[in-house]
């Protein structure tokens, strides 16, 4: 017998809507302290910000939680590019990357 799985919907993210909220925190760096760590109102913000621009996006409503979710692994992505980059011995050639697409 199948369990049933009581799943939640997933955002879901465009690329655009991705740089919307990336630039939309950049212009929110002066208040966050540190320039990376942004507290809950400014995810509500962010929020508020992609339900107004992007008004027929898919997926579950983008909350503060979400946002501040999505903000998490987008640092830890970039911050596993910059340590694999970092690696000694490691070759990053940008017309390499260009040619795979």
């Amino acid at each position: 017998m199948a369990q049933e799985r009581n799943q939640e919907a997933c955002a879901k993210w465009t690329t655009e809507e991705e740089t919307t909220f990336i630039e939309f925190l950049l212009s929110q760096c002066s208040s966050s302290g540190n320039g990376s760590n942004f507290k809950k109102p400014t995810f509500t913000v962010a929020a508020m910000h992609l339900k107004v621009k992007f008004l027929n996006a898919s997926g579950a409503e983008k909350t503060h939680d979400v946002c501040q979710g999505k903000w998490t692994a987008l640092k830890a992505a970039y911050n596993a590019v910059v340590d694999i980059k970092n690696t000694l011995g490691f070759t990053w050639v940008m017309s390499m990357v260009e040619e795979l697409f």
